[in-house]
């Protein structure tokens, strides 16, 4: 017992001699990070110092600093640069990953109540310890407004519980960086945020909520790779919400949705290049578009989409100026047979209905352009209506079935026992079965009873 006592009090003496804590209090009333009166050190912050601050000080940083955190543990703070130039390099130096530790935070926003942080001033992100990095906004009611730019010299973790806009431009250092989306708050892209340096957007962990208010005539404010987090599990599926608000806010190489991730996109605004879709295991895209709005993606090679995968679109309009506001590549072979047979729409006179593209890659009712059947190959169904079993007959080798409601979501995934599918436990309804071989998928729709 006793040597315990002794090996914690010997790592505890070792972290505070390690690093120190310097508060800002403005004892000099200046606002001046230069001023060393205005910390309770007496001395202005180095690199070992963990800097805090709260609602009691007006905070002006007036040169470069290099510190290892900064905290705002109680109020509302504002955060201004003095000539707008200055620079905090926040350099947290460690190789502990918890996100629940403040010192693997280069910004931690704890104040709880209701507050807000301007950060107004430059800073740089860094982990010389090859750690993660946290920008954290921990308190829902709280708001973080981060318009000033950031520089990544490692991957940062965005991890936001309330509400936080980001207006700033986000630059690299030579290495494929990534900005990551943790949290269960809504962050919003507003006027002003550019990210088109860096190369990776990945929505980290389940219940994340991007706004993208930025971007316009064709001024992207990202243009990398969109990445939504997979999970292990369907009981352990992640859900991610996208709502592009500005016209052209993205224009990517790809969007890709691993395993076990529901994305919801909703286009307020039309999107002219998206990028290519990439679906993976068991994965679900629910893109809704708006009224008068459009949403164009890139044609996908056919080995992204798998074919446990799920989009469906609700919004779809084969009644504009176009042959519909949906488009994928510029001609009728951007998706094929088997990625066709993945997309659902949802609501509307047609949904459910079998969908094909045109000769210049918008997506169709299979029927107006003669294709009858977009199925990899053919089978049958019987009982239909049915009750209990669902037999399939084919001539392939069923590997996995699945059906799916028709807003797209997978209500049994299983595999074919004596030629026939239980579907005894759905609700009445319609549903889509899809039936999946070696040589692709195939769709059909039933009525449950």
């Amino acid at each position: 017992m006793k040597k315990n006592y002794f090996f914690v009090m010997c790592m505890l003496l070792v972290t505070l001699v390690s690093f120190g804590q310097n508060v800002f209090d403005n004892g000099n009333s200046t606002g001046l990070w230069s001023d060393n009166d205005n910390w309770d050190t007496g001395v202005k912050p180095v690199s070992t110092d963990l800097v805090q601050t709260s609602d009691v000080a007006t905070n002006v940083v007036d040169e470069d600093f290099t510190i290892k955190n900064l905290i705002i543990t109680s109020g509302s703070v504002t955060i201004n640069p003095d000539a707008g130039t200055e620079n905090i390099t926040i350099d947290v130096n460690t190789t502990f990953t918890s996100a629940t530790n403040n010192n693997t935070s280069t910004v931690s926003f704890e104040s709880t109540g209701t507050n807000t942080l301007n950060m107004d001033v430059n800073i740089t992100v860094l982990n010389s310890a090859a750690g993660r990095s946290y920008i954290k906004n921990q308190v829902a009611t709280n708001t973080f407004n981060l318009t000033g730019d950031v520089a990544l010299e490692g991957d940062v973790y965005i991890d936001n519980d309330g509400t936080m806009d980001l207006s700033g431009t986000f630059t690299q250092d030579g290495t494929n960086r990534s900005i990551n989306l943790d949290g269960s708050g809504t962050t919003s892209f507003e006027t002003g945020f550019d990210a088109n340096a860096v190369q990776n957007l990945k929505l980290f962990n389940n219940g994340v909520v991007l706004h993208v208010n930025a971007g316009s005539n064709g001024n992207p404010v990202f243009d990398g790779v969109v990445t939504s987090q997979s999970a292990t599990s369907e009981g352990n599926r992640k859900t991610f919400t996208m709502e592009f608000n500005n016209e052209d806010g993205f224009s990517l190489l790809r969007h890709q949705c691993f395993n076990y991730s529901t994305t919801n996109m909703t286009f307020n605004e039309s999107m002219n290049d998206y990028g290519e879709l990439r679906l993976f295991e068991e994965t679900i895209v629910n893109i809704t578009v708006a009224s008068g709005k459009h949403a164009y993606f890139d044609a996908s090679n056919g080995t992204a989409w798998k074919a446990t995968s799920a989009l469906n679109i609700t919004g779809y309009d084969f009644s504009g100026a176009n042959p519909s506001n949906i488009k994928f590549g510029s001609g009728d072979g951007a998706l094929l047979a088997d990625q066709l047979s993945a997309i659902t729409l949802v609501g509307g006179a047609d949904a459910g209905e079998e969908v094909a593209l045109d000769a210049n890659g918008y997506l169709v009712l299979a029927s107006t352009v003669g294709v009858k059947d977009i199925n990899a190959f053919d089978f049958a169904i019987y009982p239909n209506p049915v009750i209990d079993e669902l037999t399939i007959t084919t001539n392939e080798t069923i590997e996995s079935v699945q059906v799916l409601d028709l807003v797209g979501k997978t209500v049994i995934s299983t595999s074919v026992v004596n030629g026939s599918v239980n579907v005894s436990s759905l609700k009445s309804g319609i549903y889509v079965v899809k039936v999946n071989s070696s040589n692709g998928a195939a769709t059909s729709k039933f009525v449950k009873k």
